[in-house]
């Protein structure tokens, strides 16, 4: 008997009326992978028992969890996502069931459902929701070292860049502040086009059953310019036509570059 696709198939059956009626009304198409025996053991489950859910409060811990990876998005966005049945409307989604079905992490495809239903909204909620959507594929996104030779140097694993409006980090670590305090956050009702560079920082917990922080942290042109660069295996004559193009020396360049290497940014070969 496959328990694990018994149990992610009654997981989602909980969540979702519509697969509950289906299952129970005997459509073996629902979940092809299941044999006859195991589709029948869930055809015959109490449908007033697969249903109950007083107060909600399966969906409202699902949710819960859910949106503590998204706390700037949710404190910003409540009245435009209220009018697109947001985030209440993700258990019944093919967002939730594929992402069950592929072993695929729930957050992950939680973001994805969000800026499907959110990415094309207005202001700052959309902004914090792009920001948080990369923090939270940084969190589970350790990556691999790359293999590099002839002292070229990449961007390390567990690093990304984010493109976002200037003042974003700025107004996102103050409203969490708020929040910490527990205040309503503020900031302004929306930003310019995304010109500025965010490096994602993920932070290796010192407990390994603990979710990875990820840090922000606002970057200059020039070093913006330097770490897109480095996305790929960035040679010392690359750099150093980098460092032409800025008008600065090209020593100067590297012993930045080393500094770098050195606070774990740039890995080198």
């Amino acid at each position: 008997m496959n328990h694990r696709l018994l149990q992610r198939t009654l997981f989602r059956m909980f969540f979702d009326p519509l697969l509950r009626g289906r299952v129970l009304a005997g459509e073996r198409a629902v979940e092809p992978g299941l044999t006859e025996a195991e589709f029948a053991l869930l055809a015959r489950l109490d449908p007033l028992a697969l249903a109950a859910d007083p107060g909600d409060a399966r969906r409202r811990q699902l949710l819960g969890n859910l949106l503590t990876e998204f706390p700037l998005t949710a404190a910003f966005a409540p009245d435009a996502w209220r009018k697109r049945g947001l985030p209440e409307a993700f258990p019944t989604s093919s967002y939730f069931h594929d992402a069950l079905g592929d072993d695929r992490p729930l957050p992950l495809a939680f973001a994805d459902f969000l800026l499907d239903r959110f990415g094309d909204g207005d202001g700052l909620a959309r902004d914090f929701l792009r920001l948080e959507v990369a923090m939270a594929r940084c969190r589970r996104d350790p990556g691999a070292r790359p293999v590099l030779v002839d002292d070229q140097v990449q961007l390390a694993p567990g690093r990304a860049l984010h493109p976002a409006p200037d003042g974003l980090a700025e107004t996102a670590s103050a409203a969490r502040a708020a929040m910490a305090r527990g205040e309503a956050p503020t900031g302004p009702r929306r930003f310019g086009a995304a010109t500025g560079r965010l490096l994602l920082v993920r932070q290796e917990p010192a407990n390994p059953w603990a979710l990875p922080e990820v840090t922000i942290e606002e970057l200059s042109p020039a070093v913006a310019g330097l770490l897109e660069r480095a996305l790929r295996p960035l040679d010392r004559a690359a750099r150093r036509r980098y460092a032409e193009g800025l008008g600065a020396d090209a020593g100067t360049v590297e012993s930045f570059v080393a500094e770098l290497v050195a606070e774990g940014v740039l890995i080198r070969s």
